[in-house]
């Protein structure tokens, strides 16, 4: 268990990195830098997986008679710069459930931040779907997603790391994942959204994202790092996705 001191060093430790490295400037490049290195991945391990992809697409096209593809997303919005920027954040996703609505997809997690997955019991799971799912074939599409700018290959997987509630100043609080606790649980980095927080919908703040940004550069900003996080997914693609 990960106490509330070492919480507070770590966060000191990160903050006077965001200190060293304030402005919009770094925010701005660093994000371009990772969207890059996302874009580029997801490009080079797409091209394995299209075949796979598109075949799991038309099976569950033939068994539902539907569009296979859904848009598993959510509007939000943040401030910068004084003022309010809406958005949304799209994900495309091969539906596995009967319907294939997001409204289903959605419909399985539960509250605190956790998600819990459908099992391949599920009534609602279609013939298809009950392969699809322990091997996490339906999540392929998140390199197009990645493709698209919505997600990025590096960073925090926060569904699968304990959440630390950080109450701050005004009385709110978020998920407080920190490097630290992820190594203390042996996880490495998946797939996250590029603007906001998964699995909940809260959005983050300016100095959060920054802290994202400037997390993705302090550890993750080397070509063989990003060399070494595409080869754990290939490895171990199922556990990553979920």
């Amino acid at each position: 268990m990960v106490t509330s001191g070492e919480i507070k060093e770590d966060r000191k430790r990160l903050h006077a990195v965001i200190d060293r490295r304030q402005g919009r400037g770094l925010s701005y490049a660093v994000s371009k830098e990772r969207k890059f290195y996302s874009r580029l991945f997801a490009g080079i391990v797409l091209l394995p997986f299209l075949p796979q992809m598109g075949y799991w697409a038309a099976k569950v096209s033939h068994e539902t008679g539907q569009s296979p593809f859904f848009d598993n997303g959510f509007d939000y919005e943040y401030q910068e710069g004084g003022h309010v920027v809406r958005r949304h954040y799209g994900k495309l996703k091969i539906a596995s459930l009967e319907s294939g609505t997001v409204e289903q997809e959605l419909a399985v997690r539960s509250g605190g931040g956790h998600y819990e997955p459908v099992t391949h019991d599920d009534a609602r799971i279609t013939k298809t779907g009950r392969v699809m799912r322990p091997k996490a074939h339906d999540e392929s599409t998140q390199f197009l997603n990645m493709i698209s700018g919505q997600m990025g290959l590096v960073g925090l997987r926060t569904g699968k790391v304990e959440f630390k509630l950080n109450i701050l100043a005004n009385g709110d609080s978020e998920p407080f994942c920190t490097y630290l606790s992820q190594l203390r649980k042996g996880l490495l980095p998946g797939f996250i959204p590029v603007h906001v927080t998964c699995p909940d919908t809260r959005r983050i703040p300016v100095e959060r994202r920054l802290w994202l940004e400037t997390y993705y550069a302090q550890y993750f900003a080397s070509f063989l790092n990003d060399c070494q996080i595409a080869w754990h997914f290939i490895r171990h693609r199922s556990e990553v996705l979920r």
